[in-house]
């Protein structure tokens, strides 16, 4: 689908970050709070310098008309090394916990606090081991007492979660030989999926246990075929315990039964949906089970209409307010259903609006 096509929109709200932004969150239970993560690589002039890496966590309120106020400011809000993903722990509205994958290869957690003592670091963890490069992504089981993480190197590690919140090593292995973009629970928390620039979907069985720490989880499925460059996101269905979608830098859109796993299960006659920009994230309507916002990099932010029973997929239009190549990257639904956050990379830009003709309920 061309860029010429625009989704039909109402724009609430904009607001031009310090740093170049890659991640936004809506919690999941407090509707209104909002997550906005940045990473930035810092040049040096001199030659003998080598660059240094520089994040933010920004928190913000949306209220229901879609304007933003900025909270939880303090000096704790600047991250030292480079934020690549950030993830707010499910059912959390008492202690608003937060998964951060770092620039510096380690996964932390922060919790996010309305007084005065804003963002807190509460625990940090790394491989002791192994030169894991950069953490690119985190998520969390649905419960929020696992949190999963993947790397650069193609490691991908599985926490247990404290209720002090401290990190505990389960189990880190080598998933992939190359980047490890992504990883996501199944809603019951016993598969891992990952993807990687390997162009590899694998799903990993974590319910039998690990006798060291070293041993890598039985894999339960190998895909190498499907895809065309690397696996971006995997982003299984919270209304549909049988459905995941992936993204690849392919640009393109693919639908998964994993009850028949071998294929994704769109029609021979169009088996994926291309976007024309590589996939970044794909986030499910809280709601409505056809809906899905899109980042899709180069191409800007669209949302997608996806039919799993004709197995059909196709792009709304997109959305035009940020820059011309400005790397879509992080796109999120309110809690609600109402509104959406995206954020761009290179313009530094966050926007608030509302796609229209998208019903708050499936069909």
């Amino acid at each position: 689908m061309s860029s010429s096509s625009t989704i039909t929109y109402t724009r609430h709200d904009a607001r031009t970050l310090p740093l170049n932004c890659d991640v936004a969150e809506f919690h999941p239970t407090r509707k209104e709070r909002l997550l906005v993560a940045c990473y930035e690589l810092k040049e040096s002039k001199d030659e003998s310098v080598p660059a240094s890496r520089e994040g933010a966590l920004h928190v913000f309120d949306v209220d229901d008309e879609g304007c933003l106020s900025e909270c939880a400011t303090s000096a704790a809000n600047i991250v030292p090394s480079g934020v690549f993903d950030a993830k707010w722990r499910p059912n959390s509205d008492s202690d608003s916990l937060l998964a951060v994958a770092l620039a510096d290869g380690t996964t932390a957690l922060y919790r996010v606090d309305d007084g005065s003592d804003g963002i807190q670091q509460v625990s940090t963890s790394g491989s002791e081991d192994v030169d894991v490069g950069t953490t690119l992504f985190c998520d969390w089981s649905v419960t929020g007492e696992r949190l999963a993480s993947t790397s650069h190197a193609g490691y991908a590690r599985l926490y247990s979660v404290a209720p002090d919140g401290s990190l505990n090593v389960i189990s880190e292995w080598q998933a992939h030989d190359a980047e490890a973009w992504c990883c996501a629970f199944n809603r019951t928390g016993d598969v891992l999926y990952t993807g990687a620039d390997d162009a590899e979907l694998r799903v990993w069985d974590l319910r039998s246990s690990a006798s060291s720490r070293e041993d890598a989880p039985p894999m339960a499925l190998r895909d190498r075929r499907t895809h065309g460059a690397g696996v971006t996101h995997v982003s299984p269905s919270p209304h549909d315990s049988n459905v995941v979608l992936t993204g690849s830098y392919d640009e393109c859109i693919r639908l998964w039964d994993i009850r028949q796993p071998s294929r994704p299960v769109l029609r021979s006659d169009a088996p994926e949906l291309r976007t024309g920009g590589g996939v970044w994230r794909l986030k499910w309507h809280p709601q409505n089970s056809r809906v899905v916002l899109c980042a899709l990099m180069y191409e800007g932010f669209s949302v997608a209409q996806v039919d799993t029973a004709s197995a059909t997929m196709t792009l709304s239009g997109f959305y035009s307010e940020h820059g011309k190549n400005a790397l879509a990257y992080g796109a999120d639904w309110r809690a609600d259903g109402s509104m959406v956050a995206t954020c761009s990379f290179y313009d530094r830009l966050l926007h608030i609006w509302t796609p229209q003709g998208i019903s708050s309920s499936s069909p």
